[in-house]
């Protein structure tokens, strides 16, 4: 049992899920316990300094989170680390229980650089709720660690409580984020990626960043880099579609994202968790405008 539970939900945490979900679309109760559990797991995992900034980070849709994003990831949550950490301790790292919610990863997928908890169960005891007791991943990559953690509050946001305390967390630099999420793109085009890269990108231009030769030159290293590692990879598939990534290529999947998203990946896929998701077209505009002139204009 924690000594410090990490939870604290209201009573009416049920009803208050509920009313949550009503307008939101491709958004159930089932995904926010889901997320809730996540969240739980990220903090005790910070907790533990594991999630420390120096040896792991997090990534991925949830760090985007931090970063006021307002898209969802439904299924996963993703770190970075410098190296893999033994599984079965990172497991016990994983794992949480207290009376609110219990928390267990129970097995483990082992890659060349990449570990990945699936699934990593949990029973949301504080929930009466069709879910409560369900599933998530969890991935460990060990691609390197180009720029330094940024560190942000772990923001839910949602409108009601579910941590106890406010958790601080280490984030990978939203360059690099950026940077993974357009070689990402590149790579599988995937449209949670492509939306990514233009709330990125936007974030980037509302800062008055764009126009700094040091930020070009910088965005354009951390790309080459995230490029150079899967060139490296092990894995034939993975070479080979790095292998087709000419510049006129990079810049043709950037500007039609239409003709190169995954189907079974697109925005219609998509959940989010404050406004309307955007259009293809809208973040096509945004890309177009402001990311390809930084990547492949002098």
């Amino acid at each position: 049992m924690a000594s410090e539970p990490l939870l604290d939900v209201a009573e009416d945490i049920d009803d208050q899920i509920e009313q949550f979900c009503e307008s939101r679309t491709r958004l159930g109760t089932e995904d926010v316990l889901r997320d809730i559990a996540r969240i739980v797991c990220i903090a005790n995992l910070v907790q533990q300094g594991v999630l420390d900034g120096e040896q792991m980070v997090l990534c991925g849709g949830m760090a985007m989170r931090c970063l006021d994003s307002p898209r969802m990831s439904v299924f996963d949550g993703d770190t970075a680390s410098v190296a893999l950490p033994d599984p079965t301790t990172m497991a016990d790292c994983i794992s949480y229980d207290d009376d609110d919610i219990a928390i267990s990863a129970e097995s483990w997928k082992l890659g060349e650089d990449l570990m990945t908890y699936m699934p990593v169960t949990y029973d949301a005891r504080f929930s009466a709720l069709a879910g409560a007791q369900s599933e998530f991943s969890l991935s460990v990559a060990a691609r390197g660690i180009e720029r330094p953690a940024i560190r942000r509050k772990l923001n839910h946001r949602y409108p009601f409580q579910i941590l106890r305390e406010d958790v601080e967390v280490p984030i990978m630099d939203p360059d690099e984020i950026l940077a993974e999420k357009v070689v990402a793109w590149w790579l599988f085009g995937h449209a949670k990626h492509y939306n990514d890269i233009g709330f990125l990108t936007l974030r980037m231009w509302q800062a008055g960043r764009l126009q700094d030769p040091e930020v070009k030159r910088l965005v354009r290293a951390l790309v080459n880099k995230k490029l150079e590692v899967n060139r490296n990879s092990s894995r034939a598939n993975i070479k080979q579609r790095v292998a087709a990534l000419t510049e006129a290529e990079k810049r043709h999947r950037l500007e039609e994202p239409g003709l190169h998203v995954d189907p079974k990946r697109g925005f219609n896929t998509l959940s989010y968790l404050h406004g309307d998701p955007p259009t293809i077209e809208s973040v096509k505009a945004s890309v177009q405008k402001l990311l390809v002139p930084l990547l492949f204009q002098n």
